[in-house]
């Protein structure tokens, strides 16, 4: 007998390794030693290095059996005269040359590769790859020097399940002829909070709208709790009471937002909660429905004369929400808070789409009456008023006509004038007369004021004392203390 000699090649796994060999035909193994290289050989023990087909069997640590089949050859010591007739004829015959006396090493390829089949014997964890190839290389070391008549032809038996070499080196080429693909469930991700967004705003009025969410993730943790959550300041959370709840999962959903003040600008998020925390959308703004808002300012009045009669005028600014068109301005007056069925009031046909600036005047009142104006516009969505402004319309300023002015002697005139004018009940009327100012009014300067004794509305007389020429005035006074002068008359010396 000569040794056999094992090769192995490429051992993947995890180390140490324990080595056997095992005959094919018998169900024990000998264990040949514990290694953790990843290549080793080894000598067949006795009694298995007379078999010609072995099992070689490899165990990691970790217990798992990688098992492959080498199959060895050993050439039988042939007859010098006897031919002999191999239960398998390999295609071609190869007949080697043979020279007497000399030492023949027939020269042998065979025209075959025998791919064994490996069958793994327990289950291959994700840790272990599958597809690897275990190519044991075995390298007989013993050389076969058969003793050959010349005259004879040796055909050798040979059994095809090798590569032979000249050199009789036996290279088995062991290839897995199926590939184990093992199953490899990924550890799923950590849970987080849930992702969505937030549904455009819909369906605005002065006190609710209409929002949502969409697009919702639970982030492998069920949501057991959505809507929207709404605030007049930004970022709104759900510590707030003004939210919805609009029931769990991952389904799409409808809010109702209700309770709202008109023309109040609102911030809105969509939000879901797992058991990881809250989760919110992206932040929507919308502006509530109102009526219009209009302001009225720098009310005046210009008296009553006897050119106009007396006139109230004003300005203001109307302004629309939203995209809603004005529909009416009017402008009321009243001596009572004006509402729109006061009578007097100015309507506006031709009004701001949308916004601005008007003005108005009206000259239908009551001299000395005090007046309340106020303005009044709508939209599609309601009307409202403006603030509330007073004026009181004065009386008309007297008008005063001198008719004569006679000097009755060297100490005293006398002047005729008359007053009229819508002055309400007279005050007091005279002349103002100055020898030096031409233009005299009571109270001022050198001035000297002749009061009438019994003032009218109407012609009247009075008598005054003066020895020198000099200007005059006649005048009168309204109800409202106003004074109303004439035209500068000449008093002769």
């Amino acid at each position: 007998m000569v040794n056999i000699r094992v090769s192995i090649n490429g051992i993947t796994g995890q180390s140490p390794y324990d080595v056997y060999v095992c005959q094919t035909n018998i169900s024990d193994c000998v264990y040949i030693n514990t290694i953790n290289e990843t290549s080793y050989s080894f000598d067949i023990p006795k009694p298995l290095d007379n078999q010609f087909n072995y099992v070689i069997k490899v165990i990691d640590d970790n217990g798992i059996i990688l098992t492959g089949t080498s199959v060895v050859y050993i050439p039988p010591t042939p007859s010098p005269s006897v031919t002999r007739t191999p239960t398998k004829t390999p295609t071609p015959t190869r007949t080697p040359t043979v020279t007497p006396t000399n030492t023949v090493t027939p020269s042998i390829t065979p025209t075959n590769t025998i791919t064994p089949t490996i069958t793994p014997t327990n289950t291959i964890t994700p840790t272990i790859t599958p597809t690897r190839t275990v190519t044991p290389t075995i390298t007989p070391t013993r050389t076969v020097t058969p003793t050959i008549t010349p005259t004879n032809t040796v055909t050798p038996s040979i059994t095809p399940t090798n590569t032979v070499t000249p050199t009789n080196t036996i290279t088995p080429t062991i290839t897995p002829t199926r590939t184990v693909t093992p199953t490899i469930t990924p550890s799923p991700s950590p849970a987080g909070i849930p992702t969505l967004s937030t549904t455009a705003i819909s369906s605005i009025g002065t006190t609710s709208a209409v929002s949502g969410g969409s697009g919702i993730s639970d982030n492998r943790s069920t949501i057991t709790s959505k809507g929207v959550v709404w605030s007049t300041s930004t970022n709104p959370t759900i510590d707030l009471a003004t939210k919805t709840n609009d029931g769990s999962g991952t389904g799409n959903f409808t809010s109702n937002i209700s309770g709202l003040s008109s023309g109040v600008l609102y911030y809105v998020r969509a939000y879901a909660t797992n058991a990881m925390g809250t989760g919110y959308g992206n932040q929507v703004t919308f502006t509530t429905d109102a009526p219009p808002t209009v302001s009225i300012s720098n009310l005046s009045v210009s008296p009553k004369d006897s050119y106009n009669p007396n006139s109230v005028y004003g300005s203001g600014y109307v302004a629309s929400s939203g995209d809603e068109v004005l529909t009416a301005l009017s402008v009321m007056y009243a001596t009572y808070i004006p509402t729109t069925d006061s009578y007097e009031k100015i309507d506006y046909p031709t009004i701001p789409q949308y916004s601005g600036s008007f003005s108005f005047g009206n000259n239908t009142f009551t001299q000395g009456a005090t007046y309340y104006v106020r303005a009044f516009a709508a939209n599609a969505i309601g009307g409202a008023y403006s603030n509330v402004e007073s004026i009181t319309i004065p009386y008309q300023i007297p008008v005063v006509t001198i008719n004569s002015i006679v000097r009755n002697n060297s100490t005293t005139v006398t002047i005729v004038y008359t007053i009229s004018g819508d002055i309400g009940s007279i005050q007091g009327s005279g002349v103002a007369f100055s020898f030096i100012t031409y233009n005299p009014s009571c109270g001022y300067g050198d001035t000297q004021c002749y009061a009438n004794s019994s003032p009218v509305i109407g012609q009247q007389t009075i008598v005054i004392t003066t020895s020198v020429g000099g200007s005059i005035a006649a005048y009168g006074i309204n109800q409202g203390d106003v004074y109303g002068y004439s035209a500068v008359g000449s008093v002769p010396s």
